[in-house]
């Protein structure tokens, strides 16, 4: 799947904005009952006050069938990060630059058209180069959910819950701990489709 967006600006003060989406996913039932999944993604952005690249691909193993089904997810990535600083008035000379691990166990019970499940995740992100700033972001994060989702024919429902625990290598910068969230509801009544999804979500940033 592929996706490409512009965008021009009533005030030909901002710089028009593009964004380029590019996923390739496969899958495929192993002999012995699992499902491996594996993706590669890439999402190339350019607007007024960001610069970023992010490339990531990620392997999914899990059971086919059954009530109880346990699960690994792993992801690797490479990042570039530029924005609008205020002590440069502009832009960064270089772009922060970032790798990141994640490995995410889990389990999932399926009842029907229902599935709900924890897990967790750990992440370690090592930071390549020299910070224009001067500080250290290498950090490592955790991450318990707690997830459920239901699907028919005209509902489909998911939620999750997690506590994001992340601890930065540099005194200067706090550690972080906040609740997130994420739900989504998309709802059929013959012809037409109701759509409603709340998140809170930690994103990455060049100034702490």
């Amino acid at each position: 799947a592929g996706e490409g967006q512009h965008t021009e600006f009533a005030s030909r003060d901002l710089v028009p904005a593009d964004r380029i989406k590019f996923a390739l996913e496969t899958e495929h039932d192993l002999d012995t009952g699992w499902t491996l999944r594996t993706s590669v993604r890439a999402d190339n952005t350019i607007s007024y006050d960001t610069r970023a690249l992010n490339v990531t691909g990620a392997v999914k193993l899990r059971p086919s069938d059954g009530v109880f089904r346990p699960f690994i997810n792993g992801e690797a990535g490479y990042s570039t990060l530029n924005e609008n600083n205020i002590l440069f008035a502009d832009f960064m000379p270089e772009p922060q630059r970032f790798v990141r691990g994640t490995a995410t166990p889990g389990v999932a019970i399926v009842h029907g058209k229902l599935e709900f499940g924890v897990s967790a995740s750990i992440s370690v992100t090592r930071y390549v180069g020299e910070n224009p700033l001067g500080f250290n972001r290498n950090n490592i994060r955790i991450q318990p959910f707690l997830f459920a989702t239901y699907k028919d024919d005209t509902l489909d429902l998911s939620a999750s819950v997690s506590r994001f625990d992340g601890w930065w290598d540099d005194a200067d910068i706090g550690n972080v701990q906040q609740t997130l969230y994420d739900v989504s509801l998309a709802k059929t009544f013959g012809d037409f489709k109701l759509d409603l999804s709340a998140r809170r979500s930690v994103e990455d940033t060049t100034f702490p």
